[in-house]
């Protein structure tokens, strides 16, 4: 099993929750996509009109990107950009039936979540500051560039941020095993982060089988 250690720097303002997935069978199609088209439908009729920045929840992720100086105005989370699609009547992209269930959650509970086939990724993982020069290749985004932002690494570099994962550990049809990360400040509820992490093992087993081997709450 994969261990996952927060850096130090962070240990005051950053913990994460924690899913282990195998045994997976990820589809293309998804049969059930109109359960997203539905709270997609939901939020925008409760927050159409609503300034992004006053709907209930975004203030978690954005609070965690200012405690790390990162201005979530101009670098959003990724629960952001969905809900800013989904607001805006604007489809979310189908990907496949594990990657959906994430979107699913990370749109639900309105934080950054990040998702990665645990055979790219290789030894233990570091949740830490992106060094100088280090960027890589975002998913559907070109090539991000990571110095001084939130990233996941592995002994070959980074490979998921909260922002945008990377190509290198993407997530197919082929995918048999998992590694999801919950990216939240310090100060996010115990109880909300243990039943999103919860409620995406649910949802990835519901649509994708296999079995839970972990699920955990880490701080620094």
């Amino acid at each position: 099993m994969i261990t996952i250690q927060i850096d130090p720097s962070l240990a005051a303002v950053l913990k994460v929750g924690v899913v282990d997935l195998g045994g997976l069978t990820v589809h293309a199609e998804n049969p059930r996509w109109d359960v997203i088209e539905g709270l997609c439908a939901e939020l925008r009729a409760e927050f159409g009109d609503t300034p992004i920045g006053r709907v209930p929840g975004v203030e978690w992720a954005r609070q965690l990107y200012s405690s790390v100086s990162i201005d979530p105005t101009k670098h959003r989370p990724s629960s952001e950009a969905l809900l800013r699609r989904a607001l805006k009547g604007e489809p979310l992209h189908q990907i496949n039936t594990l990657v959906d269930a994430l979107n699913w959650c990370s749109l639900e509970y309105l934080i950054p979540m990040g998702l990665y086939s645990t055979s790219r990724i290789e030894g233990d993982v570091a949740i830490r500051y992106g060094q100088p020069g280090e960027a890589y290749e975002g998913i559907g985004r070109g090539i991000v560039n990571l110095d001084g932002r939130l990233v996941a690494a592995d002994r070959h570099g980074a490979f998921g941020s909260p922002t945008s994962d990377s190509y290198r550990t993407a997530v197919s049809v082929d995918t048999r095993q998992v590694l999801a990360i919950l990216y939240v400040p310090i100060d996010y509820p115990d109880d909300d982060l243990a039943e999103a992490v919860e409620s995406f093992a649910e949802r990835a087993q519901s649509w994708c089988g296999g079995e839970v081997q972990r699920t955990d709450v880490l701080r620094g």
